[in-house]
C-alpha cells in the first residue's frame, strides 16, 4: 500500500482513527483518483498471476 501510493493502512485497534482515515479519503476526490489509478498500475506491473509464481517449481492451473 505504501511503497504503490494505492491508499492507507489503519490501526485496527483504533476505530477513530480508522473514521478519520475513511473520511479524509472520501473528501479528497484527487486523492482516490490517484489511489485508483496506482493500484491499477501496480496490479499491470506488479500483481499479477504469472510474475507472483515465478519462483515456484510447479505452474498454476
Amino acid at each position: 500500500v505504501r511503497s504503490y501510493e494505492m491508499g492507507v493502512l489503519f490501526d485496527k485497534i483504533n476505530p477513530e482513527k480508522i473514521a478519520e482515515s475513511l473520511n479524509s479519503m472520501i473528501s479528497d476526490r484527487k486523492g482516490l483518483l490517484n489511489y485508483k489509478k496506482n493500484g491499477r498500475k501496480a496490479s499491470i506491473t506488479s500483481f499479477f498471476w504469472e510474475k507472483q509464481f515465478a519462483n515456484y517449481p510447479w505452474k498454476p492451473l
